[in-house]
């Protein structure tokens, strides 16, 4: 059983998704939730608290996802996989979740959006370094090639990933993606290239 916080915050996320930031009031998601204003107070200072707590609601919940799956000693494009598939998974099945991360591509939206920004990028950090450390263990194993920069490849996989979840966000919400078969071709490019 969810308790009363995580139920406010996933009836908020549905709220900023279904009408943006600016247009909702708390009064919205009181209702969302059928709770009473006074309520949303006991666990949130105002709709910026709460903004903030829902987007590091999401992104607590993907970390602690990819925490449990990831083992470090994995053959590098089976973790990155694993990564992507996550990733993919969970934005798939919580389409509301995604839409938040285009809610924050204004950072003037949010009173407290530098603080928001630095906890996501605190987070995004560890895990990129986490990848990156794995591409120079490869690197040194002689898995991936010597010439390839491992903090190159970090940010192309970080690209690449934040790519496929665009486009995921631009497929129509009712229509379910086989996230396996996205991280595949996805990984596929990474790992080989566009050779032929």
């Amino acid at each position: 059983m969810i308790d009363k916080k995580e139920w406010i915050i996933r009836s908020a996320i549905k709220v900023f998704f279904d009408k943006g930031y600016q247009q909702i009031t708390l009064d919205d998601i009181a209702g969302q939730a059928d709770l009473a204003k006074s309520t949303l107070y006991l666990y949130f200072k105002d709709k910026d608290d709460l903004f903030f707590n829902s987007v590091m609601y999401i992104i607590d919940e993907l970390s602690a996802n990819m925490k449990k799956v990831i083992d470090p000693d994995d053959e590098i494009f089976n973790m990155l996989f694993k990564i992507f598939k996550i990733q993919l998974d969970i934005f798939n099945k919580n389409r509301e979740f995604l839409g938040m991360f285009f809610i924050l591509t204004n950072p003037n939206i949010v009173k407290n959006s530098k603080k928001l920004f630095e906890s996501i990028d605190q987070r995004s950090l560890e895990l990129k370094k986490f990848v990156e450390n794995r591409i120079k263990q490869e690197i040194k194993k002689g898995m991936i090639r010597k010439d390839v920069d491992s903090g190159f490849m970090t940010d192309v996989f970080w690209g690449v990933l934040i790519t496929a979840t665009k486009k995921l966000h631009e497929q129509p919400s009712q229509e379910d993606v086989d996230s396996e078969k996205l991280a595949e071709k996805y990984i596929d490019i990474i790992k080989y290239g566009f050779k032929s």
